[in-house]
């Protein structure tokens, strides 16, 4: 498995996506999902269009290993 070095704010943004993404699954269904949802796909616009993907070599690969970092971050800041 490679382990790439991702920009911070990529990392920030996919923190984001998941804690988003989080949010709208634990909703009730008196809830409205609609801001929610709507800065999800805000996030994944920013994510999709982030400049480091542009770098010759980015791979589909590569966004799974930034969602794979991004979770172990996130779960090393909450210990």
């Amino acid at each position: 498995m490679c382990h790439q070095h991702f920009p911070h704010d990529l990392i920030r943004i996919q923190l984001d996506w998941i804690r988003t993404y989080e949010a709208l699954s634990r909703l009730t269904p008196t809830q409205s999902p609609t801001r929610l949802r709507r800065e999800l796909l805000d996030l994944s616009r920013a994510l999709a269009a982030h400049p480091y993907w542009a770098i010759p070599g980015r791979s589909t690969a590569g966004r799974v290993e930034l969602l794979r970092q991004a979770r172990a971050r996130r779960w090393a800041w909450a210990a």
